[in-house]
Order: structure tokens, then sequence, then C-alpha cells
């Protein structure tokens, strides 16, 4: 299951800082173990402890990790292009492995559908619309990316974009 560049940023911007709140009374009073720990001072580092919903820190943020080197690591690895997910390549780096399938998340309800019943599983239809849906009710959205984070995004998410037909910005 993959999902559009875009959508998955900002997604994830809001993701952090919701995990980090929910954690912030456990972290403070040390009762969180230290896996946890690292990723409660990797994201205020990452956030510059601004942990406000909106456009300015959306961009700040994508600046700010997107120009690491080390995205592989970063947030449980969260910023992996989707593209490393499903391929596999062999070890003169040529693909090998892409699969029958992707599903993609803005029609996950339909297209899961469409595989159950194209493999015949024995999984009811409709389970995508059951599964939690982590929804904010602070809207950003691709407009509130400013030509900065679109050139990111779109520079390292290049095969996602491709390889999922995703319109570029």
């Amino acid at each position: 299951i993959v999902r559009n560049p875009y959508e998955r940023i900002i997604s994830d911007f809001k993701f952090w800082i919701n995990f980090y709140n929910e954690r912030l009374d456990k972290f403070n009073k040390k009762k969180l173990n230290n896996k946890k720990k690292y990723l409660m001072f990797s994201i205020k580092k990452l956030y510059n402890n601004n942990f406000n919903i909106n456009k300015n820190n959306l961009n700040k943020f994508i600046n700010n990790i997107l120009n690491k080197t080390n995205l592989y690591t970063l947030l449980d690895g969260h910023f992996i292009p989707m593209i490393e997910y499903v391929l596999i390549k062999d070890s003169n780096n040529k693909l090998k492995v892409f699969p029958n399938k992707i599903l993609k998340i803005e029609d996950l309800n339909n297209e899961f559908n469409e595989f159950i019943n194209s493999y015949q599983l024995n999984i009811p239809l409709n389970s995508a619309k059951k599964t939690k849906n982590n929804i904010t009710k602070d809207l950003l959205s691709i407009k509130d990316l400013n030509n900065e984070s679109i050139n990111l995004i779109n520079k390292i998410y290049i095969h996602d974009f491709k390889f999922f037909n995703y319109n570029k910005l």
C-alpha cells in the first residue's frame, strides 16, 4: 500500500506531534523505554521544540527532515521512499521483483475489495473501511506546501512519483 508523497509527509508531520504529545507526561516522568526516549529526543530536535500544527512549521519540518542524509533512520524510518518497500534489487542493483498489485491509500477500500476478489481471499469486503484513520482536526493540505518543500519532496520521492503514477506539482 502506497501513498501520495505530499500527503504522506503532511500526515507524518502531524503524526509525530501527536505521538510526542501523547507520551510527554510519561517522558517527563522517565517512564518510557530507551527506544521511546530516543524517539522523543529526536522529535524534539527535528521539530525545534515547536509543536504547533500550522503551515509554517510544516514547511520548516520538511526542510529540516528532507535535508538530512540519514532518512532511513529518522523517526523509525517513516521518511523512506515507498519504492524501497516494494522493490527488491539484486546484487547488481537491478530490479528483481516488483509486486503484482500495489494498492493506493487514496482509494484503499475499493482497491482492497478488488484485491480480495481477484485472489478469492476469505476476507470480508469493505474491511479497509474498518481500519483506524489518524485524522486530525488541523487542516493542512498540499496547498500549504511552499516551493522549497515541494522541490525537496519531488527530489527525495522522485521514484515514488514515477512508479506509482502520482502527479508532481
